[in-house]
């Protein structure tokens, strides 16, 4: 594992979410990551070993930060080269927000918005 993204997996608008909580341990840690494919599965289509990914993990598979780490081809994608290590795995949860805000709950259509503006207010 390269980096890893860690949040709290509360909803924004529960009240204890930016409250400390008392855990029972271990926790298994943070879901999304940055890190280099290792081996493959014998279905796997969309990577090569050696390929930077990042992906934002899966509610039933969390642990990120483990030095190794299974993780389904479709919640992984290439990491953008643009981007360090840090700044890739901060990325993947932000972005599906961004989507989903977007297209599932706006009903901004896609590629339909060319040369339109939205404003965002404290976002």
């Amino acid at each position: 594992m390269k980096a890893i993204g860690y949040r709290r997996n509360l909803p924004v608008d529960q009240p204890d979410a930016l409250e400390d909580l008392d855990l029972p341990a271990p926790q298994p840690g943070p879901r999304d990551a940055v890190g280099i494919v290792e081996g493959l599965g014998a279905e796997v289509a969309g990577f090569q070993v050696g390929d930077r990914v990042f992906y934002a993990g899966s509610i039933t598979r969390p642990g990120a930060n483990s030095e190794l780490h299974v993780v389904d081809e479709r919640i992984a994608a290439l990491a953008p080269s643009s981007l360090d290590d840090s700044q890739a795995a901060a990325l993947p949860l932000t972005a599906i927000t961004a989507w989903e805000l977007l297209f599932d709950r706006l009903g901004v259509a896609q590629g339909g918005g060319a040369g339109q503006s939205l404003l965002v207010v404290g976002g």
